[in-house]
């Protein structure tokens, strides 16, 4: 699992019409330096406005329903997942997109090598510096009603995915996949979104879907499918839903080493999930700060001792030579 950062080669650009907003925009992908992450940039405003693709520029206030909205300053981009998700297979680590729209376009066929073939051209470079992974060594689960998340410890990166709809031609379906850039591209670009007639019009009344086409998109009614051409895969709605999460989860910052099984989720719970990463990923910033400097205050500690009172003799630790000593304060209270 370990590699170091990578970037790309040259500057590339496509476009195309966006999903949901019917827009013509174009997307104008820059190598960027190691640690700067992907970054989006709307070069359409006044005042072109940055758009770290993290959780911390998720939109507040508008859950993610039908797509994922990153928002800073007042510009959003909705539809932000599929491009990310490209990003996150071809282990592209740091990238600025320019974006002269609010919504990246989407592909005529709805084949996501409509991201990938343009960014393989660019070239995938190392940058020599070391990836920082984040590593899943414990369980973390996100649970609403039958919605289930789970991230459990694994030796690279797998996703697994449990869908089941009362629709007979959707059913249950599940999948799971060991993703590196070679199986992301073959098991997964190509499955397409797909959506239920029933939901069509609610969509549309939302101002959703502006762009859709049964090209870009399977649609189901009850008796079948509504496309002329076949499905690419007989889970490809299970597949499509590992390539969302996987665009999802890239809000994370970093690479995952573990195993994401999620049932029965959709862009609303994946962000929720990812929320939760982030704070686990931030404790374990704070765990090794307190390594490097020898200070570790109660809380960090109940979590490396299993003790607790009256058997946990120690409040704080002032310093810390790993191996060799430590300088610890035991109080009468613990405040």
């Amino acid at each position: 699992m370990k590699r170091n950062q990578n970037t790309i080669g040259k500057e590339i650009s496509l476009s195309g019409v966006g999903l949901h907003t019917g827009k013509e925009v174009t997307l104008r992908f820059k190598p960027a330096p190691p640690n700067s992450g992907i970054r989006f940039v709307r070069t359409d405003l006044d005042t072109p406005v940055e758009i770290p693709a993290t959780v911390e520029s998720l939109a507040v206030g508008k859950p993610a329903y039908r797509n994922t909205t990153l928002e800073r300053d007042g510009a959003e981009i909705f539809t932000v997942e599929h491009v990310l998700a490209a990003c996150r297979g071809l282990q592209i680590d740091n990238l600025v997109i320019e974006i002269t729209g609010n919504e990246p376009p989407e592909p005529d066929d709805g084949n996501y090598g409509f991201f990938i073939d343009p960014l393989k051209v660019a070239g995938v470079v190392d940058q020599g510096e070391p990836c920082e992974v984040f590593e899943v060594d414990r369980t973390v689960t996100y649970k609403n009603g039958d919605v289930e998340i789970t991230a459990v410890p694994d030796n690279g990166f797998r996703v697994s995915f449990t869908i089941q709809y009362e629709n007979p031609h959707i059913g249950t379906q599940y999948a799971t996949f060991e993703i590196t850039p070679e199986v992301f591209e073959k098991e997964l670009t190509t499955a397409r979104t797909f959506i239920l007639e029933g939901d069509v019009e609610k969509l549309r009344e939302m101002g959703l879907i502006k762009g859709g086409d049964l090209n870009k998109a399977i649609v189901f009614n009850d008796t079948g499918m509504l496309n002329e051409e076949a499905l690419r895969f007989d889970d490809e709605c299970v597949r499509h839903k590992i390539y969302d999460l996987i665009g999802d989860l890239s809000l994370l910052g970093a690479p995952i080493k573990g195993h994401v099984h999620a049932v029965k989720s959709g862009h609303m719970f994946n962000v929720e999930f990812v929320k939760e990463l982030w704070k686990f990923k931030e404790k374990k910033m704070s765990d090794r700060a307190a390594v490097k400097t020898g200070k570790f205050d109660i809380n960090q500690i109940k979590e490396i001792i299993p003790h607790r009172y009256p058997f946990l003799l120690v409040d704080r630790i002032l310093e810390l030579e790993p191996k060799k000593r430590l300088v610890g304060i035991k109080n009468v209270t613990i405040n």
